[in-house]
This record gives structure tokens, sequence and C-alpha cells, in this order.
């Protein structure tokens, strides 16, 4: 399950839990019925104030990742850039370019001398996929981008003028 942004942050691929999550108790193990360490605590949507909510949890395989930075680094390191600009597509949108619907989002504008550029990246490129996983809108792409490291390269599923295109992206650290 993915919760929209709090802050500057996107959860992505979050367990859904009935565990109780409260201001100052996040961060403890979610385990399964056989002991097996599921996930760690960490966020409760609360639409309103209290603490009656829904619980989430970051999956182990996330945690592991992250621990294995950390250990490795020191830190963990979210700096990189595209040289991309997007938006979403509305309904104009989608109606002055011919499409059929509102899905993924359009490229409004490529940073002279940036990874997007050298990528053969155009303005009006509509993304339609990251990596195989379909992007629905601006959240989902920044959802994506939560989740990147300098030095990734991603396959980038684009639209150009109706037809199919593939790209691949180089993550650099900014200059």
């Amino acid at each position: 399950m993915n919760l929209g942004a709090d802050g500057n942050r996107i959860y992505r691929g979050m367990i859904q839990t009935d565990a109780a999550i409260n201001s100052g108790n996040s961060g403890g193990p979610l385990i399964n019925s056989v002991g097996e360490v599921m996930g760690v605590n960490s966020v409760i949507y609360t639409p309103n104030q209290g603490s009656v909510g829904v619980g989430f949890a970051i999956p182990i395989n996330r945690v592991k990742k992250v621990l294995e930075e950390l250990k490795k680094t020191g830190k963990v390191e979210r700096n990189f850039w595209t040289g991309l600009d997007i938006q979403t597509i509305d309904g104009r949108v989608a109606s002055y370019f011919g499409l059929t619907d509102t899905k993924g989002v359009i490229i409004s504008n490529v940073q002279k001398n940036s990874p997007a550029d050298r990528a053969g990246f155009k303005v009006g490129d509509i993304i339609i996929a990251i990596n195989d996983e379909a992007i629905e809108n601006e959240e989902t792409i920044n959802g994506i981008v939560t989740d990147g490291h300098a030095g990734d390269v991603w396959t980038v599923n684009i639209l150009r003028e109706k037809k199919p295109l593939t790209l691949s992206l180089k993550l650099e650290q900014p200059k």
C-alpha cells in the first residue's frame, strides 16, 4: 500500500497492520504468527487528531536495504538529479495530445546538459512507466524518486508523438 506525502516523505509499499502505533512508540517490529519479523512499525494514518487510525509498517526487505546502506556509507543518500520537470496530465492536456486517458506525466522542461538531456528526453514526452512500474500521475513518479540513488539507471517508457519509446536515464549527483 502507498500513502501520500507527509512533509517531503512518500511512503511506498507499506504493510497495513492493526498494531497500535502512537507517537513515541513507532519503530518496533511487526511480527507474524510464527515470530518472524515482517517489518518495522512506523506510521499511523489518522484523518483526525488522536491515536485512532490505521497503522503501517516498513517491509523488512526495505529495512534490510537501508541497514546495508547505513553500514556501508554511514548515511542514506537520496541526493541526485534528472533534469526533468513534469506535470500531471489533466483532461485538457490529454485532449491536446490526443490521449485516451490521463495516465502518466508530461515533461514540461528538460534542463540543458542534464542527465535527461543526455538521455534524449524532450518537452512533450509522456512518461508512462519507470522500471516497468506504471506511472499514474506525479504522486506515482515521486514515490519512485524517493527510492532512487545516484548511479541508478532507470528504464523509462515514454510516448513521443503517440509512439512508444524506451530511454535509459542515469541518476547523477547534482552539479
